[in-house]
């Protein structure tokens, strides 16, 4: 369970690090996120998992076989970014 997690974890932080605009790549990120089961996230980091997956999640991430870039506003987008890093950050510390 833990190593799914973090796996997945890593693969979203690349493409969060990617080039191209802020709003594909976190449809990138959406994309590694929504692999994980609830069952495959440690219970001490749902809450955290939550508020970073959920708004990534709110509409189709692929059309007529494309990925759509999401539409998050700056704030919003930030924030996102942000809380995966603390995932990734909260992980790799206790690794």
């Amino acid at each position: 369970m833990m190593r799914v997690y973090r796996e997945v974890l890593l693969d979203a932080a690349r493409a969060l690090a990617a080039d191209g605009d802020l709003n594909l790549r976190l449809s990138r990120v959406a994309c590694c996120l929504i692999q994980l089961d609830d069952s495959d996230v440690p219970p001490r980091a749902m809450e955290a998992f939550e508020r970073v997956r959920a708004p990534l999640i709110d509409k189709p991430l692929v059309v007529q076989g494309r990925l759509v870039p999401r539409d998050l506003d700056e704030l919003k987008g930030r924030s996102v970014v942000r809380g995966l890093g603390d995932l990734v950050v909260a992980e790799l510390g206790g690794a």
